[in-house]
């Protein structure tokens, strides 16, 4: 079960008379949990006492073959414990993990009892891609056709280690004193459609996992919430491919905002660079485009700029949909009036 700390369910399945599968009834097998051998006491000849992860100080014993306990050596460590209920006081090892104190071996404990990893992701065939879309052509619903911009300086700031680069910048400077900027964020919706089966996996994953000093779905340790073959590659803003984004245009007249647009794009990161080269840049679109978000937002830090952009665009879509959802309410409400009528 998803986010239950790693519960397992056991469905009997019974063949019916058409000869399809169907399941009869669901019953608890086992619940697998994650111990932390925190006392060098035995129990009995092989009980190792333990506690369990996040459970309020709850105690158990953890039955363990000779060898196990010989390569556990005096260290506190973490392991996989399966139990025959979740209430049992008892558990058998399923995994010897690393050891306590260990930055790896807590990260890679936690992410095991929240269910983080192991991540099994929907398989490809599934995926139900949609095409992008053609600059020249209007989107799937008669939404607006989507506009090329592939004209732009975009460039994007993040960490060093990021593979998943889903937001970038844009400054078109016209004189001494106007600018439009552009916050461009990768319209991953235009090609994961609402019945696709990895829409529904997004959903109920929320967030990526990001984690830094440990390997595993990605060299860094973290795992994105869709498949690395989308989130680090397909649907990434990588240096020099198109990609689709819903973009922002912030028109700016000195240091003040004033106006604020939104289109369907198609853009180009043309520079994929990090914070440090972001606060570091002395000339260029970095530079300059940096100075203005300074002005603008009263910021010094690369991360502070960046953030800010974000909230702007956050905000900005934030209140469209919130008075899309008010529009949608009031006409809903006056059909049903007139349908009382």
């Amino acid at each position: 079960l998803l986010f239950s700390g790693g519960r397992k369910w056991s469905a009997s399945m019974t063949e019916t008379a058409t000869g399809s599968t169907g399941s009869q009834a669901a019953a608890l097998l086992w619940w697998a949990q994650v111990v932390r051998f925190d006392d060098r006491n035995r129990y009995g000849i092989n009980g190792i006492p333990g506690s369990l992860l996040f459970s309020g100080g709850r105690k158990c014993v953890v039955r363990c073959k000779d060898k196990t306990i010989e390569a556990a050596g005096k260290r506190n460590r973490f392991a996989k414990v399966e139990f025959d209920d979740e209430d049992s006081p008892e558990g058998r090892l399923m995994e010897l993990l690393g050891n306590v104190g260990d930055y790896a071996a807590e990260l890679h404990a936690y992410q095991l009892h929240f269910v983080i990893k192991p991540c099994h992701y929907p398989q490809a065939a599934s995926w139900a891609l949609l095409p992008d879309d053609l600059p020249s052509e209007a989107g799937a619903g008669g939404a607006e056709a989507r506009l090329d911009r592939t004209d732009l300086h975009v460039f994007s700031v993040d960490n060093e280690s990021t593979r998943d680069i889903d937001d970038a910048l844009s400054f078109e400077f016209d004189g001494a004193a106007g600018c439009t900027i552009g916050i461009h964020v990768a319209d991953v919706a235009s090609r994961i459609p609402c019945t696709s089966p990895l829409f529904a996996w997004a959903r109920a994953r929320a967030s990526s996992a990001y984690h830094g000093g440990i390997g595993g779905e990605s060299e860094s340790g973290s795992v994105p919430m869709l498949p690395p073959a989308l989130a680090h590659d397909e649907l990434s803003l990588n240096q020099g491919e198109r990609r689709n984004t819903l973009s922002l245009f912030l028109r700016v007249e000195g240091t003040r905002i004033t106006s604020r647009s939104h289109a369907r794009t198609v853009t180009i990161n043309r520079d994929a660079t990090t914070y440090a080269k972001f606060g570091a840049a002395t000339a260029g679109p970095l530079a300059r485009g940096r100075e203005l978000l300074r002005a603008l937002s009263g910021q010094s830090e690369a991360e502070e700029l960046i953030a800010w952009s974000m909230i702007e665009y956050n905000s900005y879509f934030g209140d469209a949909l919130a008075c899309a959802a008010e529009t949608a309410l009031a006409a809903a409400s006056a059909g049903l009036g007139r349908d009382a009528a």
